[in-house]
């Protein structure tokens, strides 16, 4: 009897000592996967860290670039800028050159304008009208006549004028409306060149620079302009 008990209880003893000692293992077992979890968690933890910092190393560097290529390009555009600025300046300094010329091209210079020939022309009428035209300079050119400059000057200043014939036997009618005869059997117009009353065509006689062209009214075929013969 007593050995009987002896063996239940050994084997009670042995039946706590394996539950104890699985318990442990058990224990044992789950710490060590709990500490796999967690070093698992933690390598994890720090992927997540190294990949955010990979990320973030590649967004510095996209700023990087990103910024380098704005820079780049305003330098580029300021480049094109000045170039741009440059060549604008060229062609404005090439305008002016090619107006300049063209100015001293197409206007003559004052020391061809002052030694451009040219006379004067008065046209004065009966003593009832007066001076129809003041002395007026007009530029000629080589073989003009009296004729020539007379026909210039009243289209110029919008003075009627009428006349005959052509080239030697010009003979001036009217001017401002007043013809030959219109004072008097003897009266009509003539032409004085520096002075003197001219005994050809107005048609006929040529100008020299200088020369002073008077047209006059005469009522005494120019007698009384020291014309003995008169004057066309």
């Amino acid at each position: 009897m007593r050995n009987k008990k002896l063996f239940t209880l050994i084997s009670i003893i042995l039946i706590l000592s394996l539950l104890f000692i699985g318990c442990g293992k058990k224990s044992q077992v789950e710490n060590d996967e709990i500490g796999k979890e967690e070093t698992t968690v933690e390598e994890d933890k720090n992927t997540g860290e190294i990949e955010t910092m990979d990320i973030e190393e590649e967004d510095v560097e996209e700023n990087i670039d990103i910024s380098e290529t704005v820079d780049s390009e305003k330098q580029d555009s300021s480049t094109s800028n000045k170039t741009m600025s440059k060549e604008n300046k060229n062609v404005e300094e090439e305008k002016k050159r090619i107006n300049t010329s063209t100015e001293r091209k197409s206007s003559p210079s004052n020391e061809e304008k002052i030694n451009k020939p040219s006379v004067t022309i008065t046209i004065i009428g009966p003593e009832d009208v007066g001076t129809i035209l003041a002395a007026t300079e007009v530029e000629i050119e080589d073989g003009d006549t009296v004729f020539n400059i007379l026909k210039q000057v009243v289209k110029d200043n919008n003075i009627q004028m009428e006349y005959k014939g052509r080239k030697s036997s010009v003979y001036i009618q009217g001017i401002h409306n007043i013809y030959e005869f219109d004072k008097g059997p003897e009266s009509g117009w003539i032409y004085r060149v520096n002075g003197e009353v001219s005994q050809i065509s107005c048609g006929e006689h040529k100008l020299n620079a200088g020369d002073k062209i008077e047209w006059l009214y005469s009522t005494k075929l120019g007698r009384e302009f020291d014309n003995k013969g008169g004057g066309k």
